[in-house]
């Protein structure tokens, strides 16, 4: 494998995997609150339809709860 290759892999296997690891995943009727130094700063969930909303930032700090759905 030639050097630039391995660079390019390397790199985009480091990308992905801190995308990863800073994401939390909100299911169907899931939602997560983050935090940082106790204030929200960011939050991301998922109605009963399964529609996506995110907003501010994604940090280690979060919570996360449930709607709910079918009542």
């Amino acid at each position: 494998m030639s050097k630039k290759k391995l660079v390019l892999t390397l790199g985009l296997g480091l990308t992905l995997f801190a995308t990863a690891a800073s994401a939390v995943f909100v299911g169907r009727g899931e939602y997560a609150a983050y935090y940082r130094n106790g204030e929200l700063v960011g939050g991301e969930s998922r109605d009963c339809d399964n529609n996506l909303s995110q907003w501010g930032e994604v940090t280690d700090d979060y919570d996360m709860g449930y709607w709910l759905c079918g009542i």
